[in-house]
């Protein structure tokens, strides 16, 4: 029977400053074929990025899939393969001008 995944990896608004990281939740994704994550920013910045992670590995961690910098848009809508049970995400600001981000995951799995 199908399901819907449809959840705020980072609520609307959360401050990044220069310097900052900021790491969602985790969100269980087992089921799923695919995943859409939607990680957005108030202006375009390069040196803004954007880590897709998946896991658990098997020692325990989450293993790096995607980075993106938002250099050219401010909003990264990414569809990708699940690999493993579970997801987040990790926004980094390596620049100097602060902003705010946000970000939700959709997919539709199968459930037993």
């Amino acid at each position: 029977m199908p399901s819907v995944i449809d959840e705020h990896l980072i609520e609307n608004g959360t401050p990044l400053p220069p310097g900052g990281t900021v790491e969602s939740r985790v969100i269980h994704v087992r089921g799923a074929q695919r995943v859409s994550v939607n990680v957005g920013i108030r202006n375009n910045d390069a040196n803004v990025r954007r880590t897709i992670y998946f896991g658990r590995t098997t020692n325990n961690a989450f293993a790096p899939f995607r980075t993106d910098n938002f250099g050219e848009a401010n909003s990264l809508l990414t569809s990708v393969p699940v690999c493993g049970p579970e997801l987040f995400v990790i926004v980094e600001n390596t620049g100097t001008r602060p902003t705010i981000c946000d970000g939700t995951v959709y997919a539709i799995r199968e459930v037993p």
